[in-house]
């Protein structure tokens, strides 16, 4: 299990949370009771058993873990993430807005943007930075819903 306070073998990587917290917590009783006998300094002794509480942390975040799982990512909130639009008026005028959107816009997507309206996707094209390290910024490009 340990000598002089060094583990001998790593707690189980393959195993699941519930069987990897079992082993922690088993090797952590046998490090609290060595904890007495083997170090002799207090301040030692201190550093030791705090060291022992942290992982006491650690093991009860995976029963935590075990106990109550988080939810399927399918039965969650879908994520949105922020495009960049490029709406052309007829007129030859244009505006750039930046929409939160559940998924990427497709050609033919109609969106309905609170402050601007009905727009419909044309396509996307990219706007290159001025320092070539940086990636383009990928924009949709958008006109009036008919």
């Amino acid at each position: 299990m340990s000598e002089g306070g060094r583990w001998v073998r790593c707690v189980g990587a393959g195993g699941t949370a519930d069987e990897i917290a079992a082993e922690l917590e088993r090797r952590l009783a046998a490090a609290r009771a060595s904890a007495q006998v083997l170090w002799g300094a207090d301040v030692d002794r201190a550093m030791h058993v705090a060291a022992i509480e942290h992982l006491a942390e650690y093991a009860a975040m995976l029963r935590a873990l075990v106990e109550r799982p988080s939810a399927p990512p399918e039965a969650s909130e879908p994520a949105s993430a922020r495009y960049l639009l490029k709406l052309e008026l007829g007129d030859g005028r244009w505006d750039l807005v930046e929409s939160n959107l559940p998924e990427r816009p497709r050609p033919g997507t109609l969106l309905n943007l609170s402050a601007c309206g009905a727009w419909q996707v044309r396509g996307s094209a990219f706007l290159f930075a001025a320092p070539p390290r940086k990636p383009p910024y990928e924009y949709f490009v958008c006109q009036p819903a008919a």
